[in-house]
């Protein structure tokens, strides 16, 4: 199961790892959900849910019926750029009830449905460490994110599940593109992603979703099991990227 399936890293990793066994994509975006089933390479069923609603959760979690979930990555997330004096308590809550509460309330509704030795991936962000002005909702969420999956993974070691948390660096996806066009008064950090932008250096989509499909599928228990997953450690790299460029302009 992968939730965000309806666009960028959700939706790429959802079509990569139906390489390997069927998919339930769980998005809100009909369109665009429907247009990920149709890349899929196995079977990809699309759930049309909002996951931070109850009405959501439970038809994720129909959708498995008595099956058994292998793989569940947590790819759902929003990142509203606002200052301290802008920001609203209806937005704080949306980004906490996406980026945090779905995460935890889906893990609940599937526990019983984890198949022996299943795998939780957290999509999460190096904004879990820094601050940033003009990101305070996403930070906090992520930061949170990475704190849940670290008390999820000890709750749920003795069923035998097992939990990492991934940094996939700059993304070429929508929502980078919303911060690359941000007011650099509001988000200073915009200048820095532009100058990687410049540069020829925002990870492809797709190559986010091969990593993960190696992580999920090829890592043994040890070395899935760890806290932090970081895209850009060239450590890794000759097991799944081989000569292949990390970046979208040498893709």
């Amino acid at each position: 199961m992968v939730t965000g399936a309806s666009s960028g890293i959700g939706a790429a990793t959802a079509i990569e790892l139906s390489r390997d066994l069927p998919v339930i994509a769980v998005a809100r975006r009909a369109d665009a959900l429907r247009e990920t089933t149709n890349r899929g390479h196995r079977e990809i069923v699309p759930v049309v849910a909002d996951i931070t609603t109850v009405e959501g959760l439970e038809a994720a979690g129909a959708a498995v019926g008595e099956g058994q979930v292998r793989y569940l990555v947590h790819g759902a997330g929003i990142y509203p750029i606002d200052s301290v004096h802008t920001l609203d308590a209806r937005t704080w809550r949306k980004v906490m009830a996406t980026n945090v509460d779905a995460r935890l309330y889906l893990t609940q509704r599937l526990a019983a449905r984890f198949a022996p030795g299943a795998r939780v991936l957290f999509i999460g962000s190096m904004s879990a460490h820094k601050g940033r002005k003009g990101g305070m909702a996403y930070c906090t969420s992520k930061a949170a994110s990475f704190m849940l999956q670290q008390c999820l993974r000890l709750e749920f070691a003795e069923q035998g599940v097992l939990f990492a948390n991934t940094y996939p660096w700059l993304v070429d996806t929508a929502l980078m593109h919303g911060a690359l066009k941000a007011d650099r008064n509001v988000l200073p950090d915009a200048a820095e992603y532009a100058g990687y932008a410049a540069q020829g250096k925002l990870v492809a989509p797709q190559t986010v979703a091969r990593f993960y499909r190696w992580l999920l599928t090829a890592t043994d228990d040890e070395a899935f099991n760890k806290d932090e997953w970081q895209i850009a450690d060239a450590a890794h790299h000759a097991q799944w990227l081989g000569e292949n460029s990390l970046y979208t302009s040498n893709a």
